[in-house]
């Protein structure tokens, strides 16, 4: 059996050097991106996913506000932020009220249930504030017996040594019953141009 040897027609020689051309293009195209040309428009929805992103690639600059849980977030890499007062309070007291801001000056106060007795405890004003003032409060057959300035809830011997930070209070609760009290420290900023 002989087999006819035909020649490609026209069209299969243009259709074949096509196919070869577009074939080593894209190849080229591959073998020779340019850095950073590619970008949004170019990638597909979803097509970047967390195991495609280098360690250390997405920086807090990077990250949209509000994204981002407690579970997400290394706390022991936090430092003390101002306005969370409460949090070097909250073991002792059982309610924070609003902590008030006036120019320099703020008042911290948090509550707690006391039962009949005598019951002492303080409030600590944020770093970089000194205290100024502070009490109890309660309706009822509550008394203040003793309101004072501290260091870390320690009075101050004779008004004298390092700026007073938190406000002592006793209070005598006489009702028989629990009683729900609220402590309060005046607090203002200390450093040059802040003394009170």
């Amino acid at each position: 059996m002989r087999l006819m040897h035909r020649r490609p027609s026209p069209a299969m020689v243009v259709a074949t050097l096509a196919f070869f051309v577009a074939l080593g293009d894209g190849a080229w195209a591959v073998a020779r991106l340019p850095a950073n040309s590619v970008g949004t428009k170019q990638l597909k929805k979803a097509a970047v996913t967390t195991p495609k992103l280098a360690n250390g690639a997405v920086t807090g600059a990077k990250v949209a506000s509000q994204t981002l849980t407690g579970t997400q977030i290394n706390a022991s890499t936090l430092g003390k932020v101002q306005s969370a007062t409460h949090a070097d309070n909250s073991d002792r007291f059982d309610h924070w009220a609003t902590t008030y801001f006036l120019g320099h000056t703020l008042t911290v106060a948090a509550s707690k249930t006391v039962n009949p007795g005598s019951h002492k405890d303080y409030i600590l004003c944020p770093s970089g504030y000194e205290v100024t003032g502070g009490g109890a409060y309660a309706s009822g057959s509550v008394s203040m017996l003793d309101s004072t300035p501290a260091v870390n809830g320690v009075p101050l011997a004779n008004g004298e040594g390092d700026p007073a930070n938190s406000w002592l209070t006793t209070v005598n609760n006489q009702t028989g019953a629990p009683v729900l009290v609220q402590w309060e420290a005046v607090c203002v900023k200390s450093g040059p141009g802040y003394r009170y």
